[in-house]
């Protein structure tokens, strides 16, 4: 994985915030992008499940986002889904360390 510098300015962050959702299991980078594209921020995405009315919410937050894969005529679509959505959510959310995340190593 690539340093990603970030400037005073701020310039970066979207790629570095794209990396970090990258070290999740099963999260590649169109799957970032994704999220990326429907929370700019990791603060946008933990505002988003403050304000979710239940726990069971929240924890599907991401699940119906669309990931677009490839282009043109190969071009597919399908959707982030329920057991991914969980793990981010669990993990933005957490406050047990001894559970497991789902993270790569």
């Amino acid at each position: 994985m690539n340093t990603v510098k970030v400037d005073k300015a701020g310039v970066g962050l979207l790629k570095l915030w794209r990396q970090q959702l990258e070290q999740f299991i099963n999260v590649g980078n169109e799957v970032a992008q994704a999220i990326v594209r429907e929370y700019p921020s990791p603060q946008a995405l933990v505002q988003a499940y403050r304000h979710s009315t239940s726990e069971k919410e929240a924890s599907h937050l991401l699940a119906d986002i669309p990931v677009r894969r490839g282009i043109g005529p190969l071009e597919s679509t399908r959707r982030i889904g329920p057991e991914l959505s969980k793990k981010i959510h669990l993990f933005f959310t957490c406050t047990d360390p001894s559970v497991n995340l789902g993270q790569k190593t």
